[in-house]
């Protein structure tokens, strides 16, 4: 979809009432933790495309008197309607709710739905344009003529986040880097042990290459590396990081206890250096920190947005933890040594030993990045998480309602089933998916003994390993984010059919098929609705746990025996999903256990050439499901965007939540309470884009 449609739900993230629990200590915890993710999260719109960093100054100063009344009636005079109106604030609170112009699920492009002209009337109809005390005029003439035409073009390569040679454009890398420029970069940041997590990569017009890392240090070095030149320069959102690490100064101060003041100090030494080692031990002492109250995380964390999948984005976030709710998730821990050894793989493939995880239901008092998930299994380093431990938390407050009477694409008896059941058995799904699907599992690296493998597939025998120095991200590269969210998917649906696990939950045993056919249909639907998230031209989807679910779904489309599922074309506008439960409960179970085998036994043994031949065949959408996915597209529903709320401080030195009602309106006053408007902060945020925007900007 390339527009923010009207109808699209904002979803406020509320928490009021776990917020009237805290102390004044966990208050002010909570409140500078917040803080310093907001302040770290103005990287996010560098690292998404070119023009998002200036479309956030311009949007800033255009709303900077919060005034949208004024505002509208000025562009009125300009010849803009109400409807055109409401269209440009879908536009700019679609814009904030995805910190850039690309939505954060699907990776695809949206543009104002309302005339180029129009759109510059707006921004040029701002009372303060003509105000000779402001620097509104200043900021607008500098930025917009460098963007307009980015901000509207919807030809390639502007319709997805990808690499710049397959038709895409990225902000990761610069847009003249071919696939032969990206593998040498790779070897030379293995080469030189540069983790790329918190760096991006540009070339230079006469064939050098640029390592940005993102800290607050600055500093450069030279370095030849196979004939070429490559200059590595520290410094990169240095003032973004100055500001958190200042809010963390503040932060150390409520600490709970002495790990979470330790997991600070190494937050802001590795925000001083942007050494990745100093933050995974932020990780490690972040996982010992057992039950907190307020719980927390910050970093270079995920790597969806990067089509190499190895760079990160910024996400920080502060939340407050539900005990009541989070019970039956620690008794999945506590019954987990029991549960694991049902898995279906043998020894040789899982950890040694399973160090038994925080797993916490929270409320969410900020997400500060470019969208909120339901759940979350970090760190993402395999070293740490395999050998020391991770955490779990379960999002309660970001989890969407399921009260609606039709559901898209769906049977009335198939919408009564899951609308009565799909959130309590996406719980236990969520449950067995963070802790069992990403927590187990391990990787096999080199030693005087290789284990033997046997391909599940082919039924032959091989041998495969990781080597020093490499990891599940970088073995795998473009597919390891669908692969593993689809191995941890699976491992969902295979444990929540045994009693050790749903009985933990309240299920009884005559429920259990009702409990996995809520969860398998919900995931062929996430498939098969993200069939709009594929892109034909290019051949990519565009977000991980959509394509891991297109893929599970094929795997029993095409490999059952009987019809446990059909796809039924109704007419040009509908299409259902026919799921027999009982041919799931019987033949499909063996299916899911087939199924997650192969996943693991490629990931443990690190065969990328046979995990990619096998994904490769599943992603493939034709025939069917080429007309499937037109009608999803003719018929594709909004998706949601969250709205988070903010904290300030009262002239009592009280700390108080800012709700607000769920409008495209709110989140830009969100917006606007949260950032300063001042010309030093958005000149700032616009000197940042400079250093790189000429690297990034597509050639006309």
């Amino acid at each position: 979809m390339h527009h923010i449609k009207l109808d699209t739900r904002v979803q406020y993230l509320d928490f009021v009432k776990p917020w009237t629990q805290l102390t004044d200590q966990e208050r002010n915890y909570a409140y500078y933790i917040y803080k310093a993710s907001w302040a770290g999260a103005l990287m996010v719109p560098h690292q998404i495309s070119y023009e998002a960093p200036a479309l956030f100054t311009l949007f800033q100063a255009y709303f900077q008197q919060k005034d949208l009344l004024a505002l509208e009636e000025a562009a009125a005079t300009h010849g803009v309607t109400q409807e055109e109106w409401q269209k440009f604030v879908a536009y700019v609170g679609g814009f904030y709710g995805n910190m850039s112009n690309y939505h954060s699920f699907g990776d695809m492009k949206f543009v104002p739905e309302i005339p180029q002209e129009k759109f510059r009337a707006i921004l040029y109809s701002n009372p303060l344009y003509s105000d000779a005390t402001s620097f509104y005029a200043e900021l607008l003439d500098r930025v917009y003529p460098l963007v307009e035409r980015e901000i509207f073009a919807l030809e390639k390569p502007f319709t997805t986040l990808n690499y710049p040679e397959k038709g895409g454009i990225t902000a990761y890398f610069s847009s003249n880097m071919v696939m032969a420029d990206l593998d040498l970069v790779r070897e030379f940041l293995a080469d030189q042990k540069i983790n790329p997590l918190n760096t991006r990569a540009f070339k230079r017009d006469d064939g050098t290459y640029l390592i940005t890392v993102g800290s607050i240090n600055t500093g450069e070095r030279e370095v030849t590396f196979k004939d070429k030149q490559f200059t590595v320069q520290h410094g990169e959102f240095s003032k973004y990081l100055e500001e958190c690490n200042q809010y963390l100064e503040q932060a150390k101060l409520y600490a709970a206890n002495d790990l979470q003041r330790e997991m600070i100090e190494l937050y802001i030494e590795h925000f001083k250096t942007g050494d990745i080692e100093t933050h995974k031990e932020s990780q490690r002492r972040w996982i010992k920190d057992k039950g907190p109250v307020v719980e927390c995380n910050m970093g270079w964390i995920e790597v969806y947005i990067d089509p190499e999948n190895i760079r990160a984005y910024f996400e920080g976030w502060v939340a407050v933890v539900d005990k009541q709710k989070s019970l039956k998730f620690q008794k999945l821990v506590e019954n987990s040594e029991q549960i694991i050894p049902l898995l279906p793989w043998p020894k040789e493939m899982e950890k040694d030993s399973f160090l038994a995880p925080d797993f916490t239901t929270l409320d969410i008092i900020a997400f500060a990045t470019n969208s909120c998930p339901l759940g979350i299994n970090i760190p993402n380093y395999d070293d740490i998480r395999d050998n020391e431990g991770f955490k779990n938390v379960f999002l309660n407050n970001s989890m969407p309602s399921y009260a609606i009477s039709a559901m898209q694409f769906a049977t009335e008896e198939q919408t009564k089933v899951l609308v009565d059941n799909t959130t309590k058995c996406y719980e236990v799904h969520v449950a067995c998916h963070e802790l069992l699907g990403h927590g187990v599992g391990k990787l096999i690296y080199r030693s005087e003994n290789i284990p033997e493998f046997v391909d599940p597939v082919t039924g032959e025998k091989f041998t495969s390993c990781y080597e020093e120095g490499e990891d599940w991200n970088g073995k795998f590269g473009s597919i390891s984010t669908s692969y593993e969210e689809c191995r941890a998917d699976t491992c969902g649906f295979y444990l929540c059919t045994l009693p050790e696990v749903y009985t933990l939950f309240g299920f009884e045993d005559h429920e259990v098929d009702t409990v996995l056919w809520v969860n398998v249909m919900n995931q062929f639907r996430k498939g098969i609705l993200g069939l709009q998230l594929f892109n034909v031209e290019t051949n990519k989807w565009g977000q991980a746990h959509t394509w891991g679910a297109y893929v599970f779904s094929q795997y029993i489309y095409q490999n059952q025996k009987s019809k446990i599922v059909d796809f039924e074309i109704v007419d040009a506008n509908n299409f259902y999903i026919h799921l027999d439960k009982e041919l799931l409960a019987k033949e499909g179970k063996e299916l899911i256990r087939e199924f997650l085998m192969i996943l693991q036994t490629y990931k443990s043994s690190g065969a990328i050439d046979r995990a990619e031949k096998f994904w490769q065949r599943y992603s493939i959408v034709d025939g069917i499901f080429l007309k499937i996915r037109d009608i999803v597209i003719e018929k594709k529903k909004p998706r949601r965007i969250e709205l988070n709320a903010n904290l300030v401080r009262n002239d009592e030195n009280d700390i108080q939540v800012v709700n607000y009602s769920e409008t495209f309106e709110q989140i830009i006053h969100s917006y606007a309470q949260r950032y300063p408007t001042t010309k030093e902060f958005l000149f700032g945020i616009v000197s940042e884009w400079d250093r790189t925007r000429e690297f990034l900007r597509v050639k006309q």
